[in-house]
């Protein structure tokens, strides 16, 4: 049983707790106030006889975040919460908005806690495509949500280090480093990635640079980082890279060649399926 699942049943509320401990290959759980509780696992979505009460809402974002849910307001107004072990949890209710930003958020109304795997060799077709061009070129990692990417990128942080090479590790919710291996490099956990990634260049010397789910913030780093030499392995959300490369500010980090090494993941089952381009 991994970290991110024993801590989960250790501090879920009981019926929730029972329901993720037996489940076979839990992946997310979600809470809607007012409906039944969701299960979704590798095999299947199950709707559970457990309704969403918010006593229920509240007694589970007390006991994840250790009763200090106002200690992650910071990341709340962005809808998510970090919690340990890589455990990510999506939430969302009434905003309260100042000069159109959102400043916080009340009266709870869902919670998607995202149970994070570790999948030996789940990065292995990457792996022999980054070794082919002597680990000199970047890569695009791109899915739908919930495929799997960051479980890839946590496997191939896993062969990377073993194969010998220096890291800089850009992990802004604390995903990447859960349960990761010593490794020779750096892990930047929760630091902005745009100014994590100015940061490796100058103080890490990687040979790799990886980062998760990037978007149209982190480009102008992204070319700096390109500029130096340092070969960007990122990922994004997309049916396709063309898509991903018609964003505003993604062209120009195709056109300067950061990403020779365009792939994309679709899944079957508890089987990942890779397509490489061009």
């Amino acid at each position: 049983m991994s970290n991110a699942l024993s801590f989960l049943i250790d501090n879920l509320p009981s019926a929730l707790s029972y329901l993720v401990k037996d489940a076979k290959h839990p992946e997310e759980l979600r809470l809607s106030l007012g409906a039944p509780v969701v299960l979704i696992s590798t095999e299947k979505k199950e709707y559970s006889p457990i309704l969403c009460t918010r006593e229920l809402l509240e007694q589970t974002l007390s006991r994840l975040t250790e009763y200090s849910f106002y200690s992650h307001s910071e990341t709340v107004k962005e809808g998510y919460l970090s919690l340990p072990y890589g455990i990510r949890a999506g939430v969302c209710g009434r905003a309260v908005c100042k000069g159109g930003s959102v400043t916080s958020i009340r009266d709870l109304s869902f919670l998607n806690v995202r149970i994070p795997s570790s999948v030996e060799n789940a990065a292995l077709p990457l792996y022999k495509k980054l070794c082919d061009r002597s680990f000199l070129d970047g890569v695009l990692l791109y899915s739908l949500p919930g495929v799997g990417k960051t479980t890839v990128l946590k496997d191939l942080i896993r062969l990377l280090s073993k194969k010998g090479l220096s890291l800089a590790i850009i992990d802004e919710r604390g995903e990447l480093s859960a349960d990761a291996p010593p490794i020779d490099g750096a892990f930047y956990r929760h630091y902005p990635k745009a100014q994590a990634i100015v940061m490796a260049v100058k103080t890490a010397r990687p040979q790799l640079m990886i980062l998760d789910e990037i978007s149209s913030v982190e480009c102008p780093a992204l070319l700096s980082a390109a500029a130096c030499g340092v070969p960007v392995i990122a990922s994004a959300h997309g049916r396709s890279s063309g898509e991903i490369r018609r964003r505003p500010g993604f062209e120009e980090l195709f056109s300067q060649g950061l990403f020779p090494i365009q792939a994309g993941i679709t899944r079957n089952g508890n089987s990942l399926i890779y397509s490489f381009s061009p």
